[in-house]
């Protein structure tokens, strides 16, 4: 179940969407994958795979989004003293707007790891890192209006 954490940015947290063991045997599905390196960790773009149809299924339910919604999946890899520089999810791809980002941890940091939101209001809010845990935001206000505060 969904658990607001923020208003502004819409920023929720599900600890019982995908549990311990299925995380680890979806990070073990994608241990292999291959992944391009950058300066502030891994990344990839993956195609639909079996064993994440599940999870995505229950995530687009989540969201109340339909089940044929398009879905991105991204895979990152960080290694200690790693992260990504602070952003906004809001970009066009395939001529479509990325509206929500749904980040699925798969295994836990063993310190640090937060997923920072520091000008959400009305005090910055910090997500730690939990296998298992489903962290869903949205870049828009719920008036179509593009959201700073969803800066992480």
């Amino acid at each position: 179940m969904l658990r607001r954490v923020s208003a502004a940015p819409r920023l929720y947290v599900d600890d019982t969407l995908c549990d311990e063991a299925e995380a680890a045997a979806l990070a073990r599905a994608l241990a292999e994958e291959p992944l391009e390196p950058t300066d502030h960790g891994a990344w990839a773009d993956l195609p639909p795979r079996p064993a994440l149809a599940g999870v995505e299924a229950r995530v687009l339910a989540a969201l109340g989004a339909p089940a044929e919604a398009r879905v991105v999946r991204r895979l990152r890899r960080y290694t200690p003293g790693q992260g990504h520089p602070p952003h906004e999810d809001r970009y066009l791809l395939g001529g479509l707007t990325l509206y929500a980002t749904a980040m699925l941890t798969l295994q836990a940091a063993e310190a640090g790891g937060e997923t920072r939101f520091p000008d959400a209001e009305p005090q910055p809010v910090h997500v730690r890192s939990v296998a298992g845990r489903l962290t869903l935001w949205l870049g828009f206000t719920a008036e179509g209006q593009a959201d700073p505060t969803s800066l992480h």
